[in-house]
């Protein structure tokens, strides 16, 4: 999960990072990533397609603080 305060939203932070991490999970093997974020919450939506994610369908968030919110799932798969 990530968070960045407000004063820092639109300077490209959370893409710079979510492409970082997603670098490193491919450079490790992993053969893909799951995320979610809530549905209202487009900016999350997209950092993540940003950094390769494509939704994958929409449901209550399944745990943590958010659980039962409506929660927009997204899935990013590395070719093998």
């Amino acid at each position: 999960g990530y968070w960045l305060g407000e004063p820092h939203w639109g300077r490209g932070y959370a893409t710079e990072a979510a492409t970082a991490v997603v670098a490193a999970a491919r450079q490790a093997g992993f053969p893909a990533l799951r995320s979610r974020a809530l549905s209202h919450n487009a900016r999350s939506r997209n950092v993540l397609r940003k950094a390769g994610f494509i939704e994958t369908g929409e449901g209550p968030d399944p745990a943590g603080i958010n659980a039962g919110k409506p929660a927009t799932f997204m899935r990013l798969e590395f070719e093998q």
